[in-house]
């Protein structure tokens, strides 16, 4: 049996061709039926920065299925060869095995792949689209995906700005399960550090915009509190975090507003981090008592560094690959004896059935004393017949490849008696 992929990434199409391409539930029927003649089992992955499809045939079809994607999807050969890639066998698991480890994500570490896969897998499994070769493939994959993640750290670290500024608060602070935290600004930024402080735990949020309106917007899917920015000063001497992404020509918070601020607060400690360009918090911030200041360029290097840390981790990914895929070609060698097992299975039965329908007659009207004779006979015979083939075959094996000691030991595993 034949493994093989056809597929595009944000890689090879971007996001534009992935979304003209998109698959809708009619489009993967038509992929499905247009195919289903060379392919006995198919999973399609679809995710905003792939579309991937996995197949198994009996012979190599790749050509035709080249052909066939490029007219039921309306492409020239150049477009095909631009956008999309053909892996075939080792190729194909090896790349399976990259993305659901998130090695070939846009963010590599994520997590968000391994559902992504396995939730296309099952659904493919519930629609009768798999058989045992996908079903191998994709339970050896999703067991890959958990190991990548439990024995190494690639997923662990932040590695975008907004992630950063929470690591860097939860560093300060130890946890965030008591604190209380102000987002300054509504857009991706902010939403992206709200969502991030709320996944950390953290006790109480506030988020303030001059547009009060679109605060609130983000308070009905992210558990928060929307503010305006009148309130400024009153929630800073509440909270313990303040993250600033919010553009504006001038400084937001100023030094002249922290004096007071920080004595009211008995000098409990507060962490500013600014995500803003340009910056909105005045960097004269640091210098008053138990003000932690943080800017962009702080968190660029925490973000280098993880994932610095994360590549580092690649090398440990693909032993685990390297591991897994030898499980999986081992089983699938044997797969291929299966065939041959149940012939060699079928010639025994017809041996045994010729050699017990030419002795029966004379066992059965035989006396006692000649039938133990006779059915020891039957059996030599049965034995003789059912060796003499192996035998012969063994004789005409050349000497070099006797004398292999996997030979060997296959010879003596058919001998010995169990």
């Amino acid at each position: 049996m034949i493994y093989c992929m056809i597929g595009m990434n944000h890689h090879s199409g971007g996001i534009d061709k992935l979304d003209s391409l998109f698959f809708t539930e009619e489009r993967k029927n038509q992929f499905v039926s247009a195919i289903e003649d060379i392919y006995s089992e198919v999973v399609v992955i679809q995710t905003c920065n792939r579309l991937e499809c996995y197949l198994v045939s009996l012979e190599d079809s790749a050509e035709e299925l080249k052909k066939r994607f490029i007219g039921l999807f309306d492409l020239t050969k150049k477009e095909f060869d631009e956008w999309f890639y053909l892996k075939k066998n080792n190729d194909c698991i090896r790349h399976l095995l990259e993305v659901v480890s998130s090695l070939d994500s846009v963010i590599i570490g994520e997590n968000q792949i391994l559902s992504q896969v396995r939730n296309s897998y099952l659904s493919a499994k519930e629609l009768g689209w798999t058989d045992k070769y996908l079903n191998r493939l994709f339970e050896l994959a999703v067991r890959v995906g958990k190991r990548v993640r439990t024995e190494t750290s690639i997923s662990r670290g932040a590695v975008s700005i907004s992630q950063a500024s929470v690591e860097l608060a939860k560093k300060v602070f130890g946890d965030l399960y008591e604190k209380k935290a102000l987002i300054l600004g509504a857009g991706e930024m902010g939403r992206l550090a709200l969502k991030h402080l709320v996944d950390a735990g953290i006790k109480k949020s506030y988020l303030m915009n001059r547009t009060l309106s679109k605060a609130q917007n983000i308070a009905q899917t992210i558990d928060t509190c929307p503010l305006s920015l009148d309130k400024l000063e009153e929630c800073i001497l509440e909270v313990d975090v303040v993250i600033s992404a919010v553009s504006a020509p001038d400084f937001i918070v100023k030094e002249e507003h922290i004096s007071g601020l920080m004595k009211k607060r008995k000098y409990e400690p507060l962490f500013f981090i600014d995500i803003s360009m340009p910056r909105t918090l005045d960097p004269k911030l640091a210098d008053h008592q138990g003000v932690f200041l943080f800017d962009i360029e702080d968190l660029k290097s925490v973000v280098h560094q993880n994932i610095e840390e994360r590549n580092a981790q690649k090398s440990s990914i693909y032993e685990i690959i390297a591991e897994e895929m030898k499980l999986l070609s081992q089983w699938k060698s044997e797969q291929s004896l299966i065939p041959l097992i149940k012939d060699i299975e079928q010639w025994k039965t017809k041996i045994v059935q010729k050699e017990i329908e030419k002795s029966i007659h004379k066992i059965l009207n035989a006396d006692d004393c000649n039938k133990e004779e006779l059915i020891k006979r039957l059996a030599g015979s049965i034995a003789s017949k059912c060796t003499h083939l192996p035998l012969k075959l063994l004789k005409g094996i050349s000497p070099q490849s006797y004398e292999s000691k996997q030979m060997q030991e296959l010879t003596k595993d058919i001998i010995r008696v169990k």
